[in-house]
């Protein structure tokens, strides 16, 4: 298979109902040769081409991965499989085995309705690539025969079913992101996506910060204390919030996040902020805030500081004389969990656990 000029090609499938579906190995078959005819219909000069298909269903997250890791299998294996002449044009398809697709092939298991079948065209030449990556979205309707095959393989109707690129989606998901308020953070995954790997810094309105080096993305989680050091204008759940969203985000799409401890940080020195990173990347999955130091021999209390937006926010300790505290704040999906063990190693002899407001911290 040649690699030179290669399209990245998706079919865009929406229904009422949740798809989640394989073709097997015979149906994919027959529907790559449909596919082979629409995509001659809509750019004539592929008859050399190599076209690769997964005929499964994905989510878009799963899609725009970094590196597109779902293309790259079906790349690797039609190395294998289209290997010798390129004189004439070469299909594989790759069909599932009672619903289940090859390594590094198989869906995410999800109810969306919105769903994407990846596909692969190698072989091009330089102006035919560039006519398919700009004009595929634009008169790629799926054909008749295509759609009626996919309705009766589905045993479903549906609402839209077309041929797209994988930058025309980036551009499509650009628009959603728009739309829901989180167009700066789609903007991040977006310059990934591309290509780009050059470092780079990244801010929210919502005071949440991002610098991608060397594909990872490395943000500071502040505390409510260190959060006013830096604006007074946004609330602190309201960045708490944002930066749960967008570290979840960012690593659906297959990025790398390591949030770290902004010690005498400035946002507008990145060398200062490199050294902050290195030093105070924040290993665990919670992050300590300490004033002073706990008897453990002693009695403690345990404060939980809660908000109606965010839930637990913070979980506080100090011995019954409270000049010293420990703040935990969880920064992971586990970090409640092992704040909470944390406390029971270490701590042994809690005398009582109430529940503040995380205004009152």
């Amino acid at each position: 298979m040649n690699p030179a000029n290669t399209v990245r090609g998706l079919i865009a499938l929406e229904s009422q109902n949740p798809l989640t579906h394989v073709l097997d190995k015979q149906q994919a078959a027959q529907f790559i040769a449909l596919v082979a005819q629409d995509l001659a219909a809509i750019i004539q000069d592929i008859k050399n081409s190599s076209l690769v298909m997964a005929t499964a269903t994905y989510p878009v997250e799963q899609i725009l991965q970094v590196n597109f890791p779902i293309h790259s299998r079906l790349q690797k294996y039609a190395e294998v499989a289209l290997q010798g002449s390129e004189k004439q044009q070469h299909l594989l398809s790759i069909g599932g085995n009672n619903g289940h697709m090859p390594d590094g092939l198989q869906p995410l298991a999800t109810q969306q309705h919105f769903m994407l079948m990846p596909f692969l065209i190698s072989g091009l030449n330089k102006d035919t690539a560039t006519r398919l990556e700009q004009q595929l979205m634009h008169k790629g309707m799926i054909a008749p025969p295509s759609y009626a095959f996919l309705c009766q393989a589905f045993g479903q109707q549906f609402t839209h079913v077309n041929y797209m690129t994988t930058l025309d989606l980036v551009a499509m998901m650009h628009n959603h992101y728009d739309q829901m308020g989180q167009g700066g953070l789609w903007q991040l995954i977006e310059y990934v996506l591309v290509g780009n790997r050059d470092a780079h810094m990244h801010h929210l309105p919502q005071g949440n910060f991002f610098y991608l080096l060397n594909d990872t993305v490395y943000t500071p989680f502040f505390s409510p204390s260190e959060f006013k050091k830096h604006t007074e204008e946004t609330p602190y759940i309201a960045w708490l919030l944002q930066q749960r969203l967008s570290v979840s985000t960012l690593r659906t799409h297959g990025l790398n996040v390591a949030q770290f401890k902004p010690q005498n940080w400035d946002p507008n020195e990145i060398k200062t902020c490199l050294g902050q990173i290195s030093q105070n990347t924040i290993q665990q999955s919670f992050m300590t805030e300490a004033n002073g130091e706990i008897e453990a021999s002693q009695e403690v209390e345990i404060t939980h500081y809660q908000s109606p937006e965010a839930g637990l926010v913070a979980i506080a300790i100090c011995n019954t004389n409270k000049h010293s505290r420990i703040v935990y704040y969880p920064v992971e999906a586990n970090g409640i969990r092992d704040i909470e063990q944390h406390i029971a190693t270490h701590y042994p002899n809690p005398v009582q656990t109430q529940d503040k407001h995380i205004n009152d911290l």
